[in-house]
């Protein structure tokens, strides 16, 4: 891995909580998914350490393990895992540490239709084909049967970035449809199969354009639906119940997940089983290289301080602002990878 330098201005034997001048200044970069939590936690934990500044951009997951694979952060953000030719691009071993889950909601703009809209997997994928194309169609209204739908054409709106809640999304119509699966697939960017042109950046992007367009649809975090004002879906689960997503129901989905053998965090969430599961449940995650010695010694403090915050502090924070704290094992399993992290700050 490349080594910086600290700026000959500054004593090198210098340690944070020393008599810095300055703040030392973190950087990171990467998923909107988590964005508003981060946010807040920024300011939280910059006013119990104003030793140390922290800036994120929300830019997008595949921004993010680009600007860590780059060392252009200190760290990256991700909703998604890193696939095999991430991993092989990366310069050194990355720590993937998981910070809070949370629900992807799929968004809706329907004028004068006051009901909780219900949709199923088989239907979003149907949608996102290109095979329903209008919101009183019959397999729409066999799940809404007391409502009366608008005759709208439906606007489907996708992120134009690469992305994590992408992934989350596609990953799910990859389980539910095989033509999805087969046609189109999973990952941070696809190959969308719609003419639909409203494609935006970041979390907020998808929420304009789903405003700008009577009739418009599309996924986002539950978070950026709430800010816009817009009404979101109750989504049929796999055990065939309507399920809202809820604090209570994205845990369920965790917990009924299956464990995997060979690693702490389970690699998707999305369409669990049992009857209070939220099926777009997704953990949201931090990326750090594993040996820090190529920071100045200041920095990979700070950065760890930051870290150990993130997953003590920062998890009472989490429902407040809609998403959902670790489950206690993992919480406790990634304090431990951090503590292995301090060891290597040079």
């Amino acid at each position: 891995m490349k080594r910086r330098t600290v700026l000959a201005s500054l004593p090198a034997a210098m340690a944070l909580g020393g008599c810095w001048t300055r703040p030392v200044e973190l950087s990171g970069a990467g998923a909107t998914f988590p964005a508003p939590l981060y946010a807040r936690w920024i300011a939280l934990f910059e006013r119990a350490h104003p030793e140390i500044r922290v800036s994120y951009r929300a830019i997008g997951s595949g921004g993010g393990i680009r600007n860590i694979t780059a060392q252009d952060v200190d760290f990256g953000a991700s909703d998604a895992l890193l696939n095999p030719d991430e991993v092989k691009a990366l310069p050194a071993p990355l720590l993937t540490i998981p910070t809070v889950l949370g629900a992807v909601v799929v968004a809706y703009n329907l004028p004068q239709f006051d009901g909780q809209l219900v949709l199923s997997g088989k239907v979003l994928a149907d949608i996102y084909l290109g095979r329903i194309l209008r919101w009183n169609e019959a397999p729409i209204a066999a799940l809404n049967p007391q409502a009366t739908l608008p005759d709208l054409p439906i606007h489907v709106a996708h992120r134009a970035d690469s992305s994590g809640t992408t992934s989350i999304f596609t990953d799910y119509l990859c389980r539910i449809s095989p033509e999805w699966q087969s046609w189109i697939g999973c990952g941070k960017m696809v190959r969308w199969p719609t003419d639909a042109d409203l494609a935006g950046l970041g979390s907020d992007g998808i929420a304009h354009q789903i405003q700008l367009e009577p009739g418009g649809i599309g996924y986002l975090e539950v978070k950026y639906a709430l800010n816009a004002g817009l009404p979101y879906a109750t989504l049929v689960n796999r055990a065939g119940f309507p399920v809202r997503a809820t604090t209570e129901s994205v845990q369920s989905a965790e917990l009924n997940t299956p464990a995997t053998d060979d690693s702490p965090i389970k690699p998707s969430v999305v369409d669990a089983p049992g009857e209070d599961s939220y099926p777009l449940a997704a953990f949201s995650y931090l990326l750090v290289y594993r040996d820090l010695g190529y920071l100045p010694r200041d920095k990979g403090q700070a950065l760890i301080t930051f870290l150990r915050w993130c997953l003590t502090e920062g998890q009472i924070q989490a429902r407040k602002l809609h998403y959902v704290p670790l489950p206690a094992p993992l919480q406790d399993h990634f304090l431990g990878e951090i503590e292995a992290l301090e060891r290597t700050v040079a």
